[in-house]
């Protein structure tokens, strides 16, 4: 069988051109394990791809604290920042219709105006700021969102329910063994 062998701790893994997952156990030197047939990259079902991610809209609209708890975390991913104008506009594009917006991981809770906006963990550097914003134009506006009506952040109080949620994740890469 030609295929791909990646040696990993005491196991070789051998794709196969059709990217069937083998497991060879050097000590026994027999195949142990055959995965699923699968496609390398690939979303799970009822995500979308878009570069070497996965997004997925949740039903309804939610509050930032629904949205920054558990809701996409539940579903192996997580709330995003944008780290480009692209991918800003791609995240609204997904927003569910009734929606004013995005809820973005981006706020100033435990400072004022001292904004931290996380992507999978780490940093966005770049702001997609309407003009004026963030402006905390009610004294409590902490969260940051996408707004559908000009494609840009905008604070918001935290509490609104009027946003949607759409969650990110990476494209699978690590693949689990079936016994």
């Amino acid at each position: 069988m030609a295929g791909i062998l990646m040696k990993v701790g005491l196991i070789l893994l051998i794709l196969s051109p059709k990217w069937s997952l083998f497991v060879y156990m050097q000590a026994t030197g027999k195949f142990a394990h055959r995965c699923e047939t699968l496609q390398v990259g690939a979303c799970p079902e009822g995500w979308t791809a878009r570069g070497n991610h996965c997004y997925k809209t949740l039903d309804g609209i939610h509050s930032y604290a629904a949205a920054t708890t558990t809701a996409c975390t539940d579903i192996g991913g997580w709330l995003p920042t944008p780290n480009t104008p692209e991918e800003n506009a791609f995240i609204l594009s997904m927003s569910v219709p009734t929606a004013e917006g995005v809820w973005l991981n981006c706020n100033d809770l435990e400072t004022e105006g001292a904004w931290t906006c996380l992507d999978g963990g780490k940093q966005v550097r770049d702001r997609y700021w309407g003009t004026g914003e963030p402006n905390n134009a009610a004294g409590n506006e902490n969260c940051a969102v996408i707004e559908h009506n000009d494609g840009r952040w905008h604070d918001v109080y935290c509490n609104y329910k009027h946003y949607s949620v759409v969650c990110k994740r990476s494209a699978p890469g690590v693949l689990s063994i079936e016994a």
